[in-house]
């Protein structure tokens, strides 16, 4: 198990927090679920893979634990970026950590 945390807020170069369309902060739950959502495989078993941990990550607030399989699933969402590197290295770097 990898216990991968969800509600650390990306930050600009400023140190300010980077809010969304609704003036919302974005998290790393919001990093992570949208590049789950955009994971693209030739593979349908990692396609259902990552919908499915999109869902966990979706119910949870602080952190969350993900099995093996589940949590390169996430990586690998993350390392085919959709967002800048503002967004997701700090995510990344997190995840190395684990």
């Amino acid at each position: 198990m990898k216990t991968v945390n969800l509600n650390k807020i990306i930050l600009s170069f400023k140190g300010e927090s980077i809010k969304d369309s609704d003036n919302e902060d974005i998290t790393f739950k919001d990093v992570m679920l949208s590049h789950l959502g955009l994971f693209m495989s030739k593979s349908g078993k990692d396609m259902i893979m990552a919908v499915e941990v999109g869902r966990k990550i979706y119910d949870k607030k602080d952190t969350i634990d993900l099995e093996e399989a589940e949590f390169e699933i996430l990586k690998r969402s993350l390392e085919s970026p959709k967002m800048t590197a503002l967004a997701v290295g700090p995510v990344l770097k997190e995840l190395e950590k684990v």
